[in-house]
C-alpha cells in the first residue's frame, strides 16, 4: 500500500440499544440554568451493523465492525446536530455485534437545544443512527451514509453543531 493511499471513512450504522446513569454520573455544576445538577454522561450499549468496504488492510479485512470503535469516536441518532462523544469503552461483544461505552454531551449542547425544553442530553434508546470520527481539524467525516436512518437533514445539522461549537 503506498503512502498516499487512504483508508475508507468510518461511518457505521448503529442502534442505541440502552442509555442508562449511574449514581456516579457527573452533574452540570451551577450555570444559572435550571439543568444544573442534571446528568451529562451515559452508558450506552451500542449494536453495531459491519460496514462493508474494499479495503483489504484495516483491521478485520474488507469492513469496519464493533470491534473499530474506540474512545474519541462520535455518535448521533438525532436530527437537530444532537451528537455524544465516546469517552471509554467498558465492554464489546462479538455475538451481539455490539459496544457498551461511555458517552457524553460536550458543552451541553444537547441540553440547551433540546426542543422538547426538557433539557435531556441523552442519547434516545432502541433509535437508529451513525457512529463517526473526526478529522484533523474537528470535522465530523459523514461518508458513505447509508439511506433512510436518519432524516436528510442529519447530515447538514451535525457539520452545522461542529461548526457552532468545535469540541476542543
Amino acid at each position: 500500500m503506498s503512502s498516499s493511499t487512504l483508508h475508507p471513512p468510518r461511518l457505521l450504522k448503529i442502534t442505541v440499544g440502552s442509555t442508562v446513569t449511574t449514581v456516579n454520573s457527573p452533574v452540570w455544576p451551577s450555570d444559572g440554568s435550571a439543568y444544573a445538577g442534571a446528568p451529562y454522561q451515559w452508558i450506552v450499549t451500542l449494536v453495531v451493523t459491519p460496514q462493508i468496504h474494499s479495503d483489504p488492510n484495516t483491521p478485520t479485512p474488507y469492513a469496519y465492525i464493533y470491534n473499530d470503535v474506540i474512545a474519541g469516536d462520535w455518535l448521533s441518532n438525532a436530527t437537530g446536530g444532537m451528537t455524544w462523544k465516546i469517552l471509554s469503552i467498558s465492554s464489546t461483544s462479538a455475538v451481539q455485534q455490539s459496544v457498551t461505552c461511555v458517552v457524553e454531551d460536550v458543552h451541553q449542547f444537547n441540553a440547551y437545544n433540546d426542543p422538547t425544553t426538557n433539557g435531556y442530553g441523552g442519547p434516545q434508546g432502541l433509535i437508529q443512527g451513525f457512529l463517526f470520527t473526526l478529522d484533523q481539524y474537528s470535522n465530523p467525516i459523514l461518508v458513505p451514509v447509508v439511506p433512510n436512518v436518519l432524516q436528510y437533514t442529519w447530515q447538514t445539522d451535525v457539520i452545522g453543531r461542529f461548526l457552532f461549537s468545535p469540541p476542543s
